[in-house]
């Protein structure tokens, strides 16, 4: 058995036998000396950012244990971003075509000037429309492994975002 699950172990079965007898305080009891266990047998004791988080939770002394051993900093694939950067690329151009075509109905029902205002702004949604499905090809050129294409599709992809969020909000508030 691995050094590592011995205090475990132990602890496990003095709950488990503390649970029989109905004692509280001895599960309390039998907890803190595997949580002493378990910081003689580790590389150290615990950090004082650790000490102030848990303050007397023996259990969540153990938790904080473990996640700090069990933790692997690994840097993030570029591939890993840009896959789902592509998927938000293209469903964010088709909503926006969805809701330009929503207001451009809307315009052609009015024969006023107010109906020449309506096809205006959704001429304008095209805008947002096309900067996302340009992020989108770049989004596949830097799958395909062009590599000045990562960063110019996550910047195009903030962009159509401020777009967007700017067309929606000018839509809304002075047009529908």
């Amino acid at each position: 058995m691995p050094g590592c699950l011995k205090p475990a172990t132990k602890l496990t079965t003095k709950l488990f036998n503390s649970s029989l007898s109905g004692g509280r305080e001895i599960r309390r009891a039998a907890l803190a000396e595997s949580v002493d266990a378990l910081d003689l047998e580790s590389s150290g004791t615990p950090p004082a950012r650790d000490q102030a988080r848990t303050g007397s939770n023996p259990v969540r002394r153990i938790q904080l244990q473990y996640e700090r051993d069990n933790t692997v900093n690994q840097p993030v694939e570029p591939k890993d971003v840009i896959g789902p950067v592509f998927g938000a690329a293209t469903s964010l151009a088709g909503l926006l075509l969805v809701f330009v075509g929503f207001v451009y109905a809307r315009g052609e029902s009015y024969n006023t000037k107010r109906g020449d205002r309506f096809k205006l702004i959704a001429k304008l949604g095209i805008v947002p429309f096309l900067v996302s499905l340009l992020c989108a090809w770049l989004c596949l050129q830097s799958l395909s492994g062009a590599a000045w294409a990562y960063d110019t599709a996550i910047l195009s992809f903030r962009i159509t975002i401020l777009l967007t969020a700017g067309y929606g909000i000018c839509t809304m508030l002075f047009f529908l």
